[in-house]
């Protein structure tokens, strides 16, 4: 058994501890488009999601959202919900409309939209600061979600 680290959040820092690879298999060679403006917070997402065994894609502009999801194929959109220079709902919106109904789509924010992005079509709502735990729930939770929408 391999160990993996999981990322653990203070209102400060990142810190990893050991968790084991087998109770995060659901994410092997998931194919996930992370759209985060903000280093810090894609930093820590792309070293967790890749520990899980993800295959991520980062964009830091919503304006490269759409184009990426139509030239590519993944499974789940982690997106910021304050993401520069759209409107991170709308385009959620377009997007599970148009091209994303069979899609996890996982949004981030400091501030709680979960009433308003649940109703444009995201799965799950994580709040910052990001904790681990959480994020890999939430992820689960979107993917079974999206799973027994198909």
């Amino acid at each position: 058994m391999h160990n993996s680290l999981s990322v653990h959040v203070t209102p400060y820092f990142y810190i990893m501890n050991k968790t084991t690879e087998t109770q995060l298999s659901i994410f092997q060679n998931i194919r996930i488009l992370l759209a985060e403006d903000d280093e810090v917070s894609e930093q820590y997402l792309l070293i967790l999601l890749s520990r899980l065994g993800a295959e991520v894609e980062v964009v830091r502009r919503g304006d490269e959202v759409r184009a990426k999801l139509e030239e590519q194929s993944f499974q789940m959109l982690i997106i910021d919900l304050h993401l520069h220079p759209i409107n991170s709902l709308e385009l959620v919106k377009e997007i599970r409309n148009d091209i994303g109904k069979n899609l996890a789509i996982v949004g981030i924010s400091t501030a709680d939209l979960s009433g308003r992005a649940l109703g444009v079509g995201i799965d799950q709502v994580l709040r910052k600061p990001l904790e681990s735990r959480l994020i890999v729930a939430s992820l689960e939770q979107a993917m079974l979600k999206q799973a027994q929408s198909v």
